[in-house]
């Protein structure tokens, strides 16, 4: 009986992978580890690793476990003249404009670049799925004032309506659960 083997650059396509990275050929049914390198302008989503396995399959090596690598458009922090973005976290790291990010809803923060100013709307933004910086800019809910606003409250056994701060003032609608 033959036995297909696959060689190193025997990979089945994926949408916007460029190329994936092994050193080893296999034959039919064995699994290697193959590290994915996506076309230009995408990469794989937030805290995935870029390590993928693939099993010899006819001659061509195919997603093991149909874990296929996803590459996301790329998405970039755009200029500002009003806000600050940063890393979301306790350690975020400040962002600046073309700093390109992953994909992800909450992944930056945005603060005001005036001194002594507050964001009064969305503190946190992202990358939507289509690699478009889902931003601030144009979001006439979101501006910065010069005074005091109310983050949104962490609810136990509860949520608030809203994750955004509002305006001294302003309120929020809080729902318990049943």
């Amino acid at each position: 009986s033959c036995t297909s083997t696959c060689g190193t650059e025997s990979f089945v396509e994926i949408d916007n992978v460029r190329r994936i990275v092994n050193d080893l050929t296999g034959t039919e049914g064995q699994v290697v580890s193959g590290s994915v390198v996506c076309d230009e302008g995408y990469e794989l989503e937030s805290g995935v690793d870029f390590d993928f396995n693939f099993v010899c399959y006819q001659g061509t090596f195919v997603c093991a476990d149909n874990n296929c690598p996803v590459c996301h458009a790329k998405c970039e922090i755009p200029a500002s003249e009003k806000y600050n973005f940063t890393e979301a976290g306790p350690e975020g790291e400040p962002l600046s404009e073309g700093d390109s990010i992953r994909k992800g809803r909450y992944t930056v923060e945005v603060s005001c670049i005036n001194e002594g100013e507050n964001i009064v709307g969305r503190r946190f933004v992202g990358c939507g799925p289509d690699g478009v910086f889902e931003g601030v800019e144009d979001d006439e809910n979101t501006y910065c004032i010069d005074g005091p606003v109310c983050e949104s409250p962490v609810v136990t056994n509860g949520e608030a309506d809203s994750l955004n701060n509002v305006a001294s003032g302003g309120s929020f609608e809080i729902s318990c659960d049943p």
